[in-house]
C-alpha cells in the first residue's frame, strides 16, 4: 500500500544509522519539534550533536571537585575553635586556633601547636600544663593564672603575646619563668601585663629565647 506524503509527515522522524561522534536522541523521540544544526555540511537536529569538547579549565574543575577537601593546601582548612564552657584540653594543629572565651574552662593539658587564645574578661586559673611550639595570646582584659607548672616552673617554648589583660605565673606570680627554654620562644607584651617572680631567656645550651615590651608590664 502506497503511504501519501502527508501521513509520512505526520510520523515522528527517527535516524536508521548512527553517525560515529554523534549522540543520538532517545528512541521515538519527535525531532521535527527539535531544532536543526548542520554537521559537516548535513543537517541534523540539535539533539544529534557532537559530544561537549572538554576544556582544561573544565577538567581540573571537575577534578577539584572529585578530589575533595583533602586535596586543599592545609592553610586552606586551618580551623578556629571557640570554647564557651569547660574544654578538656588536646592537641591544637599548627595555623588552627582554640579561643578561651568567658565562662569557659581548661581541665587537661595543652599542647599548643596552633595558636591557645585567651579571650576572656574574667579570671582564669589553669591547674593544667601548656606546651607546644605555636603561639599562645592574651586579648582581652581577664586575667589568667597558670598554676600548672612542672617543677614550680612555666616554661614557653611558643610566642607567648599579651595584647591586653594579665598572665600571672603560679598563683601568687611569684614563680619563675623561662622562655626559650629547650628551643625558641618569644615573649610579647603590647598592652597586657605578665607577673611572675624570675624570668629567664632560654635555659640549656640550645635553648633560644627573647622578650620585649611595647607597652604594658
Amino acid at each position: 500500500m502506497k503511504r501519501d506524503s502527508h501521513d509520512q509527515q505526520s510520523r515522528p522522524q527517527r535516524i536508521s544509522k548512527a553517525l560515529p561522534g554523534v549522540s543520538h536522541p532517545l528512541p521515538g523521540t519527535d525531532l521535527d519539534s527539535l531544532p536543526r544544526e548542520t554537521i559537516a555540511g548535513r543537517k541534523f537536529h540539535a539533539a544529534c550533536t557532537r559530544p561537549k569538547k572538554w576544556r582544561l579549565a573544565d577538567l581540573l574543575t571537575v577534578g577539584l571537585l572529585l578530589a575533595g577537601p583533602w586535596f586543599l593546601p592545609a592553610a586552606a582548612l586551618a580551623a578556629t575553635t571557640t570554647h564557651t564552657s569547660a574544654w578538656g584540653g588536646g592537641t591544637i594543629a599548627p595555623g588552627d586556633t582554640a579561643v578561651i572565651n568567658d565562662n569557659a574552662s581548661i581541665t587537661g593539658n595543652v599542647i599548643a601547636n596552633g595558636t591557645l587564645q585567651f579571650n576572656q574578661t574574667t579570671a582564669l586559673t589553669m591547674s593544667s600544663t601548656i606546651s607546644g611550639s605555636g603561639a599562645f595570646a592574651l586579648t582581652n582584659t581577664g586575667t589568667f593564672t597558670l598554676t600548672g607548672l612542672t617543677s614550680g616552673t612555666g616554661v614557653f617554648d611558643l610566642a607567648l603575646t599579651a595584647a591586653a589583660g594579665q598572665l600571672i605565673i603560679g598563683a601568687t606570680g611569684s614563680n619563675t619563668m623561662v622562655v626559650g627554654s629547650s628551643g625558641v620562644g618569644s615573649l610579647h607584651v603590647s598592652g597586657g601585663s605578665v607577673r611572675n617572680g624570675i624570668g629567664i631567656l632560654g635555659l640549656h645550651a640550645d635553648g633560644v629565647g627573647s622578650a620585649t615590651v611595647s607597652s604594658g608590664s
